[in-house]
């Protein structure tokens, strides 16, 4: 499970909707984005990027923490119309955007986010499910990616 880590963010409430522009991020990041949209959302654009020095600064300046390199890391920097989610790779890409969707939904503030995981593997076991539970199947693999597992084994 990836925790907050190192969290420094405003009382305000900003919120995603429809209208913000995405990029740098693939479909499915963009659709768990899409899923925790508002209609009262004041973000304009939420984009990718590669980890800097410059961020890595910041993250040592405002949260007093060291970055460490780590591929489901994630740094997210958010300001009242844009936020930017930073990591060196698309997994940590990844976990930022349904870390971001999980927060937006209740409102977020402006400032900074740096989290990374516990531990490398966090697998749920789960059985081969019926024909007839497919869907559910599908749904719950889903929804063990939105809170940060990265490995599934099947029972057979």
């Amino acid at each position: 499970m990836i925790l907050d880590r190192h969290v420094s963010l405003g009382n305000e409430c900003l919120f995603i909707n429809e209208n913000v522009e995405i990029s740098g991020l693939d479909e499915v990041r963009k659709s768990a984005l899409q899923n925790s949209m508002r209609e009262n959302g004041t973000v304009k654009s939420i984009r990718r990027a590669e980890i800097t020095d410059d961020i890595k600064e910041a993250v040592l300046k405002q949260l007093n923490a060291e970055y460490m390199e780590n591929s489901d890391a994630y740094i997210i920097c958010i300001s009242e119309e844009e936020i930017i989610i930073y990591s060196e790779s698309e997994r940590g890409a990844f976990f930022g955007a349904l870390y971001l969707a999980r927060r937006s939904m209740s409102g977020i503030g402006t400032g900074l986010i740096y989290n990374y995981p516990c531990v490398p593997i966090r697998m749920l076991k789960l059985y081969l499910p019926s024909e007839d539970n497919i869907e559910y199947f599908k749904k719950l693999i889903d929804l063990s990616a939105y809170y940060g597992y990265n490995k599934i084994m099947l029972e057979i």
